[in-house]
């Protein structure tokens, strides 16, 4: 609606806009699995976070160009959090509960919360403060809990030492 009344886009132009922020979606997913093997997923996420914060903050609002490069930067930054996120969670879950299904089962539950959170809270901003300063709140919240990957950050070693120990188990039978 933002798009709609601020350039006077018609629905499918702001529809054909958003494939700007999936093309890099895409990218970043398919760049994610290595840099996540290289330097561990956490931080991949943690950067994906802070850059999808940092995009969303970026303005002023009322500036194309600056819409558009927000959804590039949105866009990648989704991409590293998505390519990595299921694999980390796979591993925390074969850590702590020695299978996967109620971490993906609880993922999925905090998608459909943010889901339906994320816009009533966006809405109440944007219409007692407009789109800008919610853009910007949200996009700072975001780079505020990204942090919380740092608790993540000796999930790849503590894997493979349980995968170490269960091949050691195995031999030892």
């Amino acid at each position: 609606m933002y798009m709609q009344d601020e350039f006077g886009f018609s629905v499918s132009e702001v529809g054909i806009l958003y494939i700007i922020g999936a093309v890099p979606s895409v990218i970043g997913s398919k760049l994610a699995g290595g840099l996540g093997n290289k330097h561990g997923r956490w931080i991949v996420i943690m950067g994906g976070m802070i850059m999808q914060g940092s995009f969303f903050a970026l303005g002023p609002k009322d500036n194309f160009p600056i819409e558009v490069i927000s959804l590039l930067g949105l866009g990648l930054g989704m991409g590293l959090v998505d390519g990595c996120a299921p694999a980390m969670l796979g591993q925390v879950s074969e850590i702590s509960h020695e299978s996967t299904g109620i971490v993906y089962t609880l993922n999925t539950m905090a998608v459909q919360i943010g889901f339906i959170f994320g816009p009533v809270i966006g809405s109440i901003i944007m219409e007692h403060h407009g789109f800008g300063v919610m853009s910007i709140v949200l996009g700072f919240f975001m780079i505020l809990v990204s942090p919380v990957m740092l608790y993540n950050r000796d999930i790849d070693k503590l894997y493979e030492e349980k995968k170490a120990q269960e091949k050691n188990e195995k031999l030892d039978l």
